[in-house]
C-alpha cells in the first residue's frame, strides 16, 4: 500500500498512500502504522485509519470510498498526505468528486503522474486511478466515483 517502487520501510515516501480497490457491496479495511522499525508499538505508540468503500454489487451506480482520520500517533507518523486509489472496474465514471469537489479528469496516467490531483480511466481495462491532494491525516474525507 505503499507507492509503486518501494523497497525499504525506512525510505519509503510517505507523503503518499497507494489503496488497490476492488469495489462490490460494502467492504471496511482498518489501516495499521507504526514506524515499522521499533517494538514502541507494544507501548501503543502506532495509528489505525478506518476505509469504506461502498459499491453496487450490480448495476451502474456511483461507488464511494470514504476514509477516516488517522487515530493514534507514533514517530514519523505523516501529517498529511496524498492518497492514490486504483480501482478496478469495468466503466468509466462520468466524474470524481472529493469532498464535494471535482477532480479534474486527465487524458493518461503519465499526466496523472505529473498532477497534484486528479484521475484516469484506461479505456482498454476499465481501471480508474484516482490521486488526492495532500490532506491531514487527522482528518477525513470521501472520493465518490459518479457514473
Amino acid at each position: 500500500m505503499w507507492p509503486k517502487g518501494t523497497t525499504s520501510w525506512k525510505t519509503r515516501d510517505r507523503g503518499e498512500l497507494d489503496y488497490d480497490l476492488h469495489p462490490q457491496g460494502t467492504s471496511t479495511y482498518t489501516l495499521y502504522e507504526d514506524d515499522g522499525v521499533t517494538r514502541k508499538f507494544t507501548e501503543g505508540a502506532s495509528a489505525t485509519q478506518q476505509v469504506r468503500v461502498q459499491a453496487p454489487t450490480h448495476g451502474k451506480t456511483s461507488t464511494t470510498i470514504k476514509v477516516g482520520a488517522s487515530a493514534g500517533s507514533y514517530e514519523g507518523n505523516p501529517a498529511a498526505r496524498s492518497y492514490r486509489f486504483t480501482v478496478h472496474g469495468k466503466d468509466a465514471p462520468s466524474q470524481v468528486v472529493m469532498n464535494g469537489s471535482r477532480l479534474q479528469r486527465l487524458n493518461s496516467t503519465t499526466a496523472l503522474a505529473s498532477a497534484e490531483s486528479g484521475w484516469y480511466t484506461d479505456p482498454a481495462t476499465g481501471i480508474t486511478e484516482i490521486r488526492t491532494p495532500s490532506v491531514s491525516t487527522g482528518r477525513g474525507f470521501t472520493v465518490e466515483l459518479r457514473k
